[in-house]
């Protein structure tokens, strides 16, 4: 297996790259030029189930799950990228959501992640470069027995440590 380090006194666990992982990569949005790009993966971490998980839903119908300490990748009222805890998403929130996510991902992953739900594809968002901006229209708690999944991105700073995760959703890479 892979190398692993206690990185807190949680017990979260850094999981290094095996030699046949080095080059591993996300996408994520560049937050100057709000195109999208390749980001280098650094390591995978491992937490602790959590007491609780936030969910939030968006007004076109997409879904995200993160601790209730998970960074969330927001856009403030003049659409710049900013930086909360998950605990304090509200309803109305802005997001980044990838523009033309079915072509980007193919119609089988596109099929299995929305799994027959409604996705409203005509939106009157403002479209920023490779995304558009969705917003928050529901987020609630809930309880889970599953540990939490992530890793991190070769980048300083800190803004552009965003990624893509599913559904098209843009969101900071990690707790």
């Amino acid at each position: 297996g892979n190398k692993t380090k206690k990185i807190d006194s949680f017990g979260t666990l850094r999981i290094e790259l095996a030699d046949n992982q080095k080059d591993m990569y996300a996408f994520g949005i560049d937050p100057k030029t709000k195109r999208l790009k390749k980001k280098k993966i650094k390591y995978f971490i491992k937490s602790q189930i959590p007491k609780k998980w936030i969910r939030i839903k968006t007004q076109t119908g997409r879904e995200q799950v993160m601790t209730p300490t998970h960074d969330f990748f927001y856009l403030d009222k003049n659409n710049e990228f900013k930086i909360k805890k998950a605990i304090e998403i509200k309803k109305n929130d802005k997001i980044a959501i990838l523009k033309n996510y079915k072509k980007f991902v193919g119609k089988k992953i596109y099929e299995k992640e929305f799994r027959n739900r409604e996705i409203i594809k005509d939106t009157n968002f403002d479209i920023k470069g490779d995304f558009f901006i969705d917003m928050i229209s529901e987020v609630s708690e809930f309880s889970d027995n599953n540990n939490s999944y992530c890793f991190d991105v070769e980048n300083e700073e800190r803004l552009d440590k965003n990624v893509l995760w599913g559904e098209g959703i843009i969101n900071f890479r990690c707790d």
